[in-house]
């Protein structure tokens, strides 16, 4: 069943339900997301102000794009120019930074400050006109494409005041929009829903770009927290505590009492904190890799070390412990829980996981580790 936005008789929801149409590029949904989110905000705030200028919207369009574009490599498609404006901004950020409060907000101003060298504005050649374009269907027929901008802005302003008001008009020379209060006060009221709504089609347009990529859902804005490992490093001090753990990238022994759970394929692919992509290293090391791809030879290490860790684990769980811990390599591994205790089985299994996945993130973009 395709989700649609909640009725309202007093605005046109037949139109607006059609707003995502033949999306061909991000800019549709990203500047309608920038909206919500910027009436969001200010209704939050109490600033009850409708007029909106196009440089703001710009503004968080690139912010929204960021993390899926900056952690996640993802394509937004062939044509859109959304990844190119963003790599020309100056913003670092680690991952441990992004459940910061203040992040987003220290990631829009650095947009503004560098907006114009960023070319930001190419984001806005069309898509504030084209998208109101459903709410003139009839209108528009027939007309090139080179005469519909002009026309779209002048329905708009004729029936900004009338019983049916498209979402927005153009106000201060074309450089703001304003939105009618009927349908400021339907956006927020139904925030929810809408916000789930344009999200499904955000999620539906970057998987259909990205078909091979994982988790995309939880590739689209930050998460609120990361999780603490907890219950994966009690695993590995259960290992280190029956035998020396070496270090898959240096060779060094690893201290129990003071190493980092490294993601071996970079969690900003995976997006998952599963025991069976865990390794432990010293803190420096699991620092310097950071994000990048593991080498072959890192592989033939890492999946030795998880057969060790997993034959340790299995003198020394109890059946119930045993079963909980392994419930992820059984299910992403296809293996049965014997198996996992077979060397060779093992080694196959991991294989065929780690290869496409290290592939595909190389196409993407992810470099590799050589320390």
């Amino acid at each position: 069943m395709t989700m649609q936005p909640p009725p309202c008789g007093e605005i046109d929801i037949h139109a607006f339900s059609q707003l995502f149409n033949s999306t061909t590029n991000s800019y549709k949904l990203a500047f309608f997301q920038a909206l919500l989110n910027t009436l969001l905000e200010r209704e939050r705030s109490g600033a009850h102000d409708l007029i909106i200028e196009l440089r703001e919207l710009a503004t968080e369009m690139l912010a929204l794009a960021w993390y899926p574009h900056n952690f996640f490599r993802l394509s937004f498609g062939l044509q859109d120019r959304t990844g190119r404006v963003l790599d020309r901004l100056d913003f670092n950020l680690d991952e441990r930074a992004l459940t910061n409060p203040s992040t987003h907000a220290r990631l829009r101003q650095a947009i503004a400050d560098q907006y114009e060298a960023m070319q930001a504005d190419s984001l806005l050649r069309f898509v504030p006109y084209r998208l109101l374009s459903p709410f003139f269907s009839s209108e528009l027929k027939g007309l090139r494409d080179s005469q519909k901008d002009r026309r779209i802005r002048e329905l708009a302003d004729a029936r900004f005041s009338s019983h049916s008001p498209p979402i927005y008009r153009f106000t201060e020379a074309g450089n703001a929009i304003e939105v009618p209060p009927a349908w400021r006060d339907y956006l927020v009221r139904q925030i929810a829903i809408i916000d789930g709504w344009v999200k499904h089609h955000w999620i539906s347009y970057l998987q259909e770009r990205n078909p091979n990529t994982p988790a995309i859902i939880k590739k689209i804005t930050p998460p609120l927290q990361r999780s603490p490992l907890t219950r994966q490093t009690r695993f590995w001090q259960l290992v280190m505590a029956q035998s020396t753990q070496r270090c898959i990238y240096t060779g060094d022994s690893i201290e129990p009492s003071d190493f980092a759970l490294d993601h071996f394929i970079p969690w900003s692919f995976v997006c998952h904190d599963q025991l069976w992509n865990l390794i432990p290293v010293s803190s420096t090391v699991n620092s310097s890799k950071g994000n990048r791809l593991p080498l072959e030879t890192h592989v033939d290490r890492f999946i030795e070390a998880q057969h060790h860790a997993l034959r340790i684990g299995r003198s020394q769980l109890t059946d119930t412990a045993w079963d909980k811990a392994t419930e992820p390599y059984v299910s992403d591994l296809k293996l049965s829980q014997q198996a996992l205790l077979d060397g060779p089985s093992l080694d196959s299994a991991y294989r065929n996981t780690l290869g496409p996945l290290i592939s595909l993130a190389r196409q993407m973009g992810f470099s590799e580790h050589h320390g």
